[in-house]
């Protein structure tokens, strides 16, 4: 200031005294101010006049300790502040972390405590990367396992798998699947869409025992108090079980009682061979199973009674009309009736073998017989297109028998040919108001295919 107004060249150097001494008062005012820097510069203008005079060095020392210590207590104020403001932030983001885990924490407690699908699912939904989201998820499929297994339904347990294909309980579900299945495939499915393969060997044991068993049906018997269980045909022999509720007496094979199979479209008989109880030995009350072992049955016979020999009375312990499935089943044929002549007769299935075409008629009233092959009144097939005849072979229950009320019989024909489209079902030569006839016959076919024997 004092430069400013009187010029670097107003003041010689015997008046330096004089302003040093102006320099130090206006020092001095500048630190009674608090405005320390600016009067450190006027006390270093003073010394620097008057290097030698030591109220300047020291007033310019005080001023610059002065200024040190500001200048520390502002940075420790400065430092406090952004310590506080710090502080302040780090108890925002804690509030708001122990907010969240306390939220977490009570969902998950209301999800254990309801503990239901949809309760671990609200969770997993909020919380998809949570803290207890391995544990939601397990008591999650713990949950639809529970329910899926206790339902006995095969398809919850597969909804089950759809959900959970690698889960803890996928190779129990496909297991118990099989077992609901009950057959060759069933069992087999299991070997190979089975991951851990917990129950290979009963799997192995299941197809192998099953690979032989037969499906089929019984068309009536003459006694009440029995009942046939399975028929199996393996290699060697065939044993057919039927379950005795009353008591009795097993014939030997050298009797005349003694057991038969008779085929019923060749005349063809099978004695018994033996059995898993004794013959002639009385058999006692209750639910026996009785194994009659017979020589191997050829692959041909489809349908057969089972007969004590000659006994023909309603005690006697016969089944008449047994049908075996076919084995070598071929395809199955879609089929669309379009004309009939006669009421409560219906056609409910045409089916392909290797070499056969297979008939299938239900019959709601009883009465009538089937003629045999080579009668002018027997069944045969015609197509309708080109007029083939495919003659009647056999009938699954024999020929010149009483139809019983909703008896289903088979009829064998000639197969037909692959191309054939349309086809009639004619009573030989009756006319249309007397024979059971059906016309105009639209056919597709569908492919399946047997069961595969035994991989093992």
């Amino acid at each position: 200031m004092i430069k400013t107004y009187l010029g670097v060249d107003y003041f010689s150097a015997e008046s330096s005294s004089v302003m040093a001494g102006l320099w130090y008062n206006v020092g001095s005012k500048e630190a009674e101010l608090v405005s320390v820097s600016d009067a450190i510069m006027s006390f270093q203008q003073a010394v620097e006049l008057m290097p030698e005079e030591a109220k300047y060095t020291e007033a310019l020392a005080r001023a610059k300790a002065e200024l040190a210590l500001i200048q520390k207590k502002r940075k420790r104020k400065q430092v406090l502040t952004y310590a506080t403001g710090f502080g302040i932030i780090a108890l925002i983001i804690g509030s708001v972390f122990l907010y969240k885990f306390v939220k977490e924490n009570n969902v998950w407690k209301a999800a254990v405590n309801e503990n239901t699908t949809i309760s671990y699912q609200k969770y997993l939904r909020l919380y998809p990367e949570g803290r207890f989201f391995s544990e939601a998820s397990s008591k999650k499929e713990d949950l639809i396992w529970e329910e899926a297994n206790k339902s006995n339904n095969p398809a919850e347990l597969y909804n089950y798998l759809s959900d959970y294909p690698n889960g803890k309980y996928s190779d129990e579900a496909n297991w118990n699947i099989s077992k609901s299945i009950n057959n060759v495939r069933g069992f087999i499915s299991y070997l190979t869409n089975s991951n851990s393969k917990e129950y290979l060997s009963n799997a192995k044991e299941e197809v192998i025992a099953k690979n032989y068993l037969v499906d089929f049906s019984v068309g009536n018997q003459s006694y009440s108090n029995m009942s046939m269980e399975r028929i199996r045909i393996d290699q060697k022999e065939t044993i057919i079980t039927f379950k005795l509720y009353e008591g009795g007496v097993l014939h030997a094979p050298n009797q005349n009682y003694a057991y038969t199979i008779k085929d019923k479209l060749s005349n063809a008989t099978y004695r018994i061979k033996s059995s898993n109880v004794e013959f002639g030995k009385t058999i006692p009350k209750g639910k026996i199973s009785i194994d009659l072992h017979f020589d191997k049955l050829p692959d041909r016979i489809r349908y057969f009674d089972l007969v004590e020999g000659s006994c023909t009375g309603s005690s006697c312990w016969n089944f008449y009309n047994i049908k075996i499935e076919a084995a070598e089943l071929e395809e199955n044929i879609i089929f669309q009736v379009g004309k009939q002549s006669r009421g409560l007769i219906s056609i409910v299935n045409i089916s392909n073998t290797l070499n056969n075409t297979i008939v299938s008629i239900k019959k709601e009233n009883p009465g009538g017989i089937i003629l045999p092959p080579g009668h002018r009144e027997a069944f045969y097939i015609k197509d309708d297109f080109t007029n083939k005849k495919y003659n009647l072979l056999g009938s699954s229950i024999g020929f010149n028998q009483s139809i019983r009320k909703n008896e289903v019989f088979d009829l064998i024909f000639e197969k037909i040919d692959k191309d054939t489209k349309q086809i009639s079902v004619i009573e030989g030569n009756l006319p249309m108001n007397t024979g059971w006839h059906f016309t105009e016959i639209k056919i597709t076919r569908e492919k399946s295919f047997p069961e595969k024997t035994s991989p093992f």
